[in-house]
């Protein structure tokens, strides 16, 4: 059955005790496109502010080499005093999105007087933040295989949510402004990839990802997205037990002890939490930060350090993964001159001069970066049961 988003009703009458609580009776606005995002939510909160610029490159140094040690025989030493180039550079090209909204003269005159119960002004805001959320939130999610890259329908892309949102992002080319995604950075080196200008082929830039299965990828080498998953249970799945989780989480923590969050889809989660009623092998008990972020899905590994949590996107576009990263490996960047979340970027509403027409914007300029791709992984084809 079809969504019905502007039903009608009958008429019906309105006495005094009622219209003098008509704010009681009828609530102004729902948001039936609210969703929890809280992938998004540990990212902002970690999220790095840089200057760009006139390269307009993100970057970080990293150490990729190291001196060899000799022993010493007899009594007179001499140094070979080796010479080598121990360091190497990462770079990330950031990307622009905005989001605006327009209104008038008449919108502004009828909407303010004493017959309307709606600022229209600032739902038009509010609309503005809504759009800008779930298109960020999903971006986030995607890997890149769009059938159509330059204009991204999200109805059509989340076609499987309860209720698609009626957003898009617009004016693309290509790949070529659109930030990095989670799967993006957390692709596995099979065919060879580049990202931050680093290669795929490079033993210290590979991230730890799992195919239980054999999941589909992008096999073409001059593909931006190449690598990347496609599909991840076309090739089957198996079931999620805690031994798999932990032969994945082994090579990821050795000798690292990183903060790890694990995003699940739903399914994987409750097959988790049979785990807590069944073993008790992972803590009940709720993680800190994420009661901070109103994220109250979650359950932690103590043994492994390794926080999992729901996020419905994953139902969505990822029902048989799970991707695990360190907010400190993995985060969002902004350049601190267009960051509206600090006050800057954000276009107040001004007139359009010759017209009776006002606009307002907001502005950004960021990348999804990972300076170490070590403390990222994966987990590919897996199913509840």
């Amino acid at each position: 059955m079809a969504l019905t988003t502007r039903p009608s009703r009958a008429a019906y009458e309105f006495f005094t005790k009622y219209a003098a609580a008509i704010e009681q009776v009828s609530d102004q606005l729902i948001d039936v496109h609210k969703q929890a995002s809280p992938t998004m939510k540990i990212l902002l909160k970690h999220k790095q502010n840089k200057v760009i610029g006139t390269d307009e490159q993100f970057g970080w140094n990293f150490l990729h080499d190291m001196y060899k040690v000799r022993a010493v025989n007899g009594k007179n030493v001499e140094f070979s005093a080796d010479d080598l180039d121990p360091v190497s550079r990462q770079t990330w090209y950031p990307r622009s999105w905005y989001v605006s909204a327009g209104t008038n003269d008449f919108e502004m005159s009828r909407y303010k007087s004493s017959f309307s119960r709606i600022d229209l002004i600032d739902e038009k805001v509010q609309a503005m933040h809504a759009g800008l959320t779930w298109v960020q939130n999903y971006l986030y999610f995607s890997n890149w295989s769009e059938s159509d890259v330059t204009d991204i329908d999200l109805a059509t892309e989340l076609s499987s949510a309860p209720v698609p949102p009626p957003t898009a992002f617009l004016n693309l080319t290509s790949h070529g402004g659109r930030q990095y995604s989670i799967p993006m950075i957390i692709r596995a080196n099979i065919t060879g990839h580049t990202i931050g200008g680093v290669s795929s082929a490079n033993a210290l830039w590979q991230p730890t990802v799992t195919d239980e299965t054999t999941p589909t990828r992008n096999a073409t080498a001059a593909d931006e997205q190449c690598d990347v998953v496609t599909d991840d249970d076309g090739g089957g799945t198996v079931p999620i037990t805690l031994k798999k989780i932990k032969d994945h989480l082994r090579p990821m923590q050795r000798g690292y002890q990183r903060r790890l969050y694990a995003i699940c889809p739903g399914t994987l989660f409750a097959a988790l939490e049979e785990y807590v009623e069944g073993y008790g092998q992972i803590d009940l008990l709720k993680d800190s930060e994420l009661l901070d972020l109103s994220i109250n899905a979650s359950l932690t590994l103590k043994s492994y350090n390794t926080v999992f949590y729901v996020d419905p996107m994953m139902d969505d576009l990822w029902p048989a993964s799970i991707f695990y990263f360190d907010p400190e490996c993995m985060f969002q960047v902004f350049n601190e001159d267009f960051d509206p979340m600090i006050g800057s970027g954000i276009y107040p509403w001004e007139r359009i001069p010759g017209t009776n027409q006002s606009a307002t914007a907001e502005f950004f300029e960021g990348q999804l970066v990972c300076p170490d791709r070590r403390g990222v992984g994966a987990q590919h084809g897996l199913a509840e049961s």
